[in-house]
């Protein structure tokens, strides 16, 4: 009797979640079709000819050497829009950025990012 009231209740809690996450659906997907206007619908081959060449920014927003993260801890240079710039001008289209947060996040118990990471990362985006 246990488990079947059991599988009952966790049966109901699982439509609830259902239904509940049914609501939300519409806004959300009416939201994303406005923010992918400008995408075009491409196969994983197509994606990556549009990519064409690519270069790998290497570990500079990952490196943390005695708990310190610092993008020039493992002999990298700082990340500026020069260095980019001549990686653009030896014909790579594309770059791969890996960013860690792990060092950067507070250590209380809300696990907030570092505002000023965030915006270095965003900074290195925009390059």
């Amino acid at each position: 009797m246990k488990n079947r009231l059991r599988s009952m209740f966790i049966a109901a809690v699982l439509v609830g979640t259902v239904v509940a996450g049914s609501f939300t659906a519409p806004f959300s997907v009416q939201a994303a079709k406005k923010d992918t206007t400008s995408f075009e619908d491409l196969n994983q081959s197509q994606i990556v000819e549009a990519m064409g060449p690519g270069w790998n920014l290497g570990n500079q927003l990952e490196s943390v050497t005695d708990n310190v993260p610092e993008e020039t801890n493992w002999g990298n240079p700082v990340i500026t829009e020069k260095l980019i710039q001549s990686v653009k001008a030896a014909g790579f289209k594309s770059i791969r950025i890996p960013v860690s947060y792990f060092a950067k996040i507070d250590d209380d118990k809300d696990y907030t990012i570092d505002s000023k990471w965030l915006d270095r990362v965003q900074e290195v985006r925009k390059l």
